[in-house]
């Protein structure tokens, strides 16, 4: 019997990032090379450095939950080669300290501070996030409802990107996936 290997595991644990996220990233960034990713709120799931490897120059994982990067970190030390790129930091978004313009590429899935925190707070992830990402810098956000966000946030966010592209799951939970950029 095959043995899962790490991606597969979390594939099988995320099934949202099998189906819809990872596709989607992948399919955008392919032929690109040495790409700077940060995750917000990856729980323990290595599939987006995984998905990514033959592109990635770095990956950081920053989530509130230390255990779950501890066990991010111990599937990832399976993986050497994406293990010497990574790093984790276990912080509330808002007050993640990063330079400026230090990523290429910013995913979030299921992340409180764009699911269920105020609509300013939303609003300040948001200017986070675009201070992080370089000029033509991309985020992928997943799930998002235009529908349940605020005129405000919703506002707010296609102020700050442009939106490039939109993914659909369909099904009993229809989610979007939405990929914006940094103008």
């Amino acid at each position: 019997m095959r043995s899962l290997s790490t991606h597969d595991q979390s594939m099988r644990e995320f099934p949202d990032l099998r189906l819809l996220v990872v596709p989607a990233i992948r399919a955008w960034f392919l032929g690109k090379s040495k790409i700077d990713v940060v995750e917000l709120g990856p729980a323990y799931t290595t599939a987006v450095p995984e998905a990514l490897s033959e592109m990635l120059s770095s990956y950081t994982a920053v989530d509130f939950s230390a255990p779950y990067l501890k066990k991010q970190l111990e599937l990832l030390a399976q993986h050497p080669h994406l293990l010497a790129r990574s790093r984790q930091i276990a912080v509330d978004t808002y007050d993640l300290q990063l330079p400026d313009s230090s990523c290429d590429l910013l995913v979030t899935s299921c992340h409180p501070p764009l699911v269920s925190a105020s609509t300013d707070d939303k609003c300040l992830v948001i200017d986070k996030i675009h201070a992080l990402l370089r000029t033509g810098g991309y985020l992928v956000v997943f799930p998002w409802y235009f529908a349940e966000q605020q005129m405000k946030v919703n506002k707010h966010l296609l102020q700050r990107f442009a939106l490039r592209r939109i993914a659909y799951q369909q099904g009993v939970n229809s989610r979007l996936l939405l990929v914006l950029q940094k103008q």
